[in-house]
């Protein structure tokens, strides 16, 4: 059995950038087949007759020029601050230190929380010790991954430029598929699951990704006008956490006020977590009702689940991704009991509006 489930996670292993382009092309498609509309209302002979090749090439060269906007301006800032806030954490964590030594509370309780503190942050030369060269072949390893996923990156680039010009071809034979295997009466059903997840996905990444660009613009503008240290490094945590719906929201803001108390005082982390406050406000009421649909309206207790169970089961990924799996579910198993209670009779619902009464 071993050897079977090695087999086997060798060639779901294989399959890695076909899935990767699966992904590039499903999120590029939607950009791609709006450009191809515009294309076939040109009056130029060329564009008109290829208009799905240059489509695919517009999007692509886009993408790339706005990657490397990012790799030259964005990154060598956010660089160079991560870089200076990473040697100032051994002054921060002593900071940390003293300022919770000399809390009221802290001192009349008799406990030496500064031996506590010393003996469990971490400091360089234990940061330091944390690198083996025991373990060198570990970390060899690691760059060789990190060789082997950019390499499935790249092929998964190039065949979602496939998976573009051929997504009709793609889109017939699944259904030719589900036609000849599946029976009649599932068949409209699955289509129409299968095209609700599509856009559910396709929006709800749309809307989390510009909402979360805007709040990283915002807190970024305000930040540097405040001149708060590390703000770049403050407002991509923010754009970064708030992809996480309402949890996102409160971790990014309560490790922000974390580290400009440590580098900059108490008073400046007070100002800055009700500048924070007033910028989450402005999204959740302002900004994220003109995004996000009611169809994408996720309730708090589907976040909290997906949120722990997604960690649970992937990590910092998951907590990404569970969210809109779990609302994605709820949806269809919602739409399948109103549609199973509404072939039902009345008699037999008769029950339900005692319930909501």
């Amino acid at each position: 059995l071993g050897d079977i489930f090695t087999a086997i996670r060798n060639f779901i292993g294989l399959l890695t950038p076909f899935v990767i382009g699966a992904a590039i092309a499903f999120v590029l498609s939607t950009p791609c087949q709006k450009l191809e509309t515009l294309l076939k209302r040109t009056k130029i002979g060329a564009f008109k007759k290829y208009r799905r090749g240059f489509s695919i090439l517009f999007v692509y060269v886009a993408l790339i020029f706005l990657i490397t906007f990012i790799m030259v301006i964005i990154i060598p800032q956010l660089i160079s601050s991560i870089t200076v806030f990473g040697e100032q954490i051994p002054s921060m964590a002593e900071s940390l230190n003293n300022w919770i030594a000399s809390l009221p509370f802290v001192q009349n309780s008799g406990v030496d929380i500064s031996k506590f503190l010393s003996e469990n942050l971490l400091t360089v030369d234990r940061f330091v010790n944390m690198f083996d060269l025991n373990n060198l072949d570990k970390y060899v390893k690691s760059v060789a991954n990190f060789g082997s996923t950019l390499f499935d990156v790249f092929m998964g680039i190039i065949i979602s430029i496939y998976m573009l010009a051929g997504r009709k071809n793609i889109k017939r034979a699944f259904l030719r598929f589900c036609r000849a295997y599946m029976p009649k009466k599932h068949m409209s059903r699955i289509t129409s699951y299968t095209k609700m997840i599509a856009d559910f996905i396709k929006r709800y990444i749309g809307c989390q990704v510009l909402d979360s660009c805007i709040v990283f613009t915002l807190c970024l503008i305000v930040l540097s006008i405040m001149r708060t240290e590390y703000a770049s490094v403050i407002a991509l945590m923010i754009g970064a956490f708030n992809l996480i719906p309402y949890f996102g929201a409160i971790v990014a803001v309560f490790i922000s006020a974390l580290i400009t108390l440590v580098t900059s005082g108490f008073m400046n982390a007070i100002v800055l977590v009700v500048v924070l406050i007033i910028v989450q406000q402005l999204d959740a009421n302002l900004i994220q009702p003109r995004l996000v649909a009611s169809s994408l309206a996720i309730k708090p207790l589907l976040v909290i689940f997906g949120v722990i169970i997604g960690g649970g089961l992937f990590g910092v990924l998951g907590m990404f991704i569970g969210v809109p799996t779990v609302a994605l579910i709820s949806n269809i198993v919602t739409d399948l009991v109103d549609k199973r209670n509404a072939a039902k009779s009345p008699a037999d619902t008769a029950d339900l509006h005692t319930a909501d009464e």
